[in-house]
């Protein structure tokens, strides 16, 4: 009886830690004078990172998927693309797809 009151608690604390470290997880759009860099953070360390050089970017666009009704930035290359804003308002996409396009112009 005592094994499965400590396997409950046990249980919650890692669906409670699960829960915060969601919480602090993020993506990062970094733009650099060369790339741009999608950084994927846990709490507080990067985990992976996504670069594409200014000079391959072909497009710049805002996708969206009609199963979650939600909209995304999509920045792509002839070799690979990377999206970042799945939970962001479509507004907020266009501002960042505007500022993206002008960075890449300059």
């Amino acid at each position: 009886l005592i094994g499965w009151y400590i396997g409950l608690i046990v249980l919650a604390v890692l669906l409670l830690l699960t829960s915060v470290i969601a919480v602090f997880s993020k993506d990062v759009l970094i733009i650099t004078p060369k790339a741009v860099v999608l950084g994927h953070n846990i709490s507080f360390l990067r985990m992976d990172i996504d670069v594409i050089d200014k000079d391959e970017i072909e497009s710049v666009d805002i996708g969206h998927n009609p199963t979650t009704e939600r909209y995304y930035l999509s920045i792509i290359s002839h070799n690979q693309s990377i999206v970042f804003g799945k939970n962001m308002p479509i507004n907020d996409l266009r501002w960042i797809r505007g500022c993206l396009i002008r960075k890449i112009v300059k």
